[in-house]
Formats: C-alpha cells, structure tokens, sequence
C-alpha cells in the first residue's frame, strides 16, 4: 500500500474522475479495527475495488492544529493504520493520516477526494459525548456525499448476554 504523508484540512478538492473505479474507505483507529478490516475486505473483493485506510486525527479546538497533529502522530496515532496495512495484505490502495478539527468533514472531504462509495468506520466507545460526535460525521457524510456508510458495533460477550425468553401464552 502506498502511504501518503499526513495533511491538514482544508484540502484542494479533487473529484475522481467519472470512468475510474469506486474505493472502499476504511477508518481505523479503534478498538473495533480488526471487524471493520475484514468486512472492508469482504467489500473490497466482492466488487474487485481498491480498499483505502484513513487514520482520523481530531485535534481539540484550543490546540493549534499542525503542532497537535504532529504530538498525536508522534505518540503512536499511525500505529493503527500500521497493524491494519499488515492485516490487509496486499490489497491495492491507499492509507493515511489525516488531522483535522472535525471528523465530519475531513471525511466528506476524503470521500469525494478518493471517490470512495463505502465508508467502513468502528462505533466509538466510551462516553455519550463520543458517540454524538461520531453520529453527527455520520449524517453529515450521509447529507453530503453518495456513500453508503457502515458502522461496526461489538456485541456484547456470551456470558453477558441475555437470551430471549419464550413468550408464554
């Protein structure tokens, strides 16, 4: 896979041209990265496309963006695209980091760039504040590109997990 340096939003758009082939864009990054590599793969073979890797780095508003950045890529923010180039393969494409301030729109922006028609992206974990946050990129790219988006939940382990309950009547 060819690796592309980081870069800061706001990116010169560049559409894919109309005759070439769709992309798969797999966000990576999280804990559920292993579940959204193989059902890229599964996409990205089922219809012979090239699979993209994208590390988000979302820098807080009162950081400076480039110097923020760089402490976070510093601090092991591609580490993941790294396992996730070498659970991939050799499947064409490309990966990256990019940084940005908000994640909605580094990835409407990444998606018209690469011309990529499936987005694959882990649910977050943690707080409701992380949760909202991701289900507002969500919409945006839903509002603002022709991309279908697919989000990778974790069920809960089998010890935990309650079985259904025969209805009695």
């Amino acid at each position: 896979m060819e690796r592309e340096s980081r870069r800061l939003l706001p990116l010169s758009a560049r559409p894919s041209p109309s005759g070439t082939r769709s992309h798969v864009l797999a966000v990576v990054g999280g804990p559920l990265d292993a579940a959204v590599i193989d059902l890229a793969l599964v996409l990205a073979q089922e219809g012979q496309r090239p699979l993209d890797l994208l590390v988000l780095l979302e820098v807080p508003p009162l950081f400076p963006l480039r110097a923020y950045g760089d402490y976070l890529a510093a601090r092991g923010g591609e580490a993941a695209l790294d396992a996730a180039e070498e659970q991939c393969g050799r499947v064409s494409g490309e990966s990256g980091a990019l940084i940005c301030r908000s994640a909605g729109a580094a990835l409407v922006a990444e998606i018209l760039a690469r011309g990529s028609t499936d987005l694959i992206m882990g649910a977050p974990g943690g707080n409701w504040w992380r949760r909202w946050c991701m289900r507002r990129a969500i919409a945006r790219v839903q509002a603002r590109t022709r991309c279908r988006v697919y989000v990778v939940h974790q069920s809960p382990p089998p010890e935990t997990r309650e079985l259904p309950k025969r209805i009695v009547g």
